[in-house]
């Protein structure tokens, strides 16, 4: 595939085709208990999985020097055009292996009372290369690295059927995500934005990140009603950081910082009347940072990647509610749908916080999301025809902000879909 990228600043274009082959295999086996009502029920298995994938990327550009006056790159940048047309050529290969091996055992300890335990072993493997070229990178040749772990997950639960139709729940368990390998940089570029973060170069390889999750909660029924509640902890440790290197567009991965993330929801649905319910959800989520996150053990001011306190990424407070009626027409079913949804303003994140390094002026704290929706249709059989309009009230909300290079060029805003007014025709079979 292909797209057209306008340099930054300029009527310059140049056309970056990329090339993504990714090849699975996948085998699970497992043996488990028959009886579902028996007093202790068992499953256990082994897991296999093998992902490789090739890349490549070329940027077809051979009219580069036009931005440099006319000058070659190679007197500018100190590396010409590769085979004269390609201001960066590069291809790569990665290569995730994993073998695990699991159990999980749940034990009635009385008729309404249950109790689960399991755990999964694995060994994981993650190996890749690659190597670039070209003015825009220089020549920056990664020889293969690899990264080997043996992450160790257990998961507890326990559930109880207090009544027929209202269940309470708590489980606590832990996760990860398997390591991996970084491509390399160019230091004449990037090297002031690596000392600012604390670091010599690029870590050639990152290990895996993991986190304890701990939630309880209810579900229950009460004649039309059908309520749902839950509330949650999480403790992230060795997080998997996206470095990005701000002033020369460059970016990598690395284990930095810990993270905690509490909060709740509770969902709702009712039926008001025969064809008409209505439905609901309310969630708040507070996820920051409980350690700076920087390539020194001891950062000094200016060398935060981010800072204790800033959020991740999200907005706080969310909300949606729905409204459904349905009616016969004749043979055939017509129903209208409406739904509402809102998300409160984003909390402080590190482009947001003036004492990290990656402190953006022109970023800003995103706001309140507001979006509604209205679907009419008329339901027959396999066939559905429905007409729908999204964004109903038009709104033109900034969901997100960037720049590719700070202080070169213009941010990127992405915002809502304007009123999109639609047709839909399915067919279930």
């Amino acid at each position: 595939m292909f797209a057209g990228t306008p340099w930054v600043g300029t009527d310059h274009k140049a056309l970056a085709y990329m090339r993504n082959d990714q090849r699975t295999f996948t085998q699970e086996v497992r043996l488990q208990s028959v009886d579902s009502n028996a007093p202790l029920t068992w499953v256990i298995g082994g897991f296999y999985a093998k992902s490789v994938q090739h890349f490549g990327e070329d940027v077809y550009d051979p009219n580069f020097s036009d931005i440099f006056g006319g000058l070659p790159p190679e007197v500018v940048l100190g590396a010409p055009l590769v085979n004269g047309i390609y201001s960066l050529s590069g291809t790569g290969r990665g290569t995730d292996e994993q073998l695990a091996g699991f159990a999980e055992a749940s034990l009635k300890l009385t008729d309404t009372l249950k109790v689960t335990a399991g755990v999964r072993v694995a060994h994981t493997k993650f190996d890749g290369s690659s190597h670039f070229q070209g003015p825009v990178s220089g020549d920056q040749p990664q020889p293969n690295q690899s990264v080997s772990e043996n992450p160790v997950t257990p998961k507890f639960a326990l559930n109880w059927q207090a009544t027929p139709t209202t269940l309470f729940y708590a489980t606590a368990a832990k996760g990860y995500r398997i390591g991996g390998t970084n491509a390399p940089v160019p230091l004449s570029q990037c090297g002031g934005d690596l000392t600012n973060y604390g670091f010599a170069d690029v870590p050639p390889t990152y290990k895996s990140d993991s986190l304890w999750s701990y939630e309880a909660g209810a579900k229950t029924r009460m004649g039309g009603v059908s309520l749902a509640a839950s509330a949650y902890h999480v403790d992230w440790s060795n997080i998997q950081q996206n470095v990005y290197l701000q002033h020369c567009g460059a970016q990598f991965t690395a284990n930095l910082g810990k993270a905690r993330s509490q909060g709740f929801d509770i969902q709702a649905t009712a039926r008001m009347a025969s064809g008409f319910t209505l439905d609901g959800t309310l969630a708040y989520t507070n996820a920051r940072l409980t350690q700076n996150v920087s390539g020194q053990p001891n950062p000094q001011p200016g060398q935060l990647i981010a800072a204790v306190g800033d959020h991740l990424e999200t907005h706080p407070w969310t909300a949606t509610i729905g409204a459904n009626y349905e009616a016969p027409v004749g043979s055939a079913t017509a129903y209208l749908r409406a739904d509402y949804s809102y998300k409160s303003k984003a909390k402080m994140s590190s482009i947001t916080d003036p004492r990290t390094g990656g402190f953006d002026p022109g970023a800003y704290v995103l706001p309140q999301v507001h979006y509604a929706s209205l679907r009419a249709g008329l339901r027959k059989g396999a066939y559905d025809l429905s007409l729908f309009v999204d964004n109903l009230t038009n709104e033109t909300t900034i969901l997100s902000r960037s720049i590719e290079v700070s202080g070169v060029g213009s941010y990127r805003n992405l915002s809502q879909r304007p009123r999109t007014f639609g047709l839909t025709l399915l067919m279930r079979q």
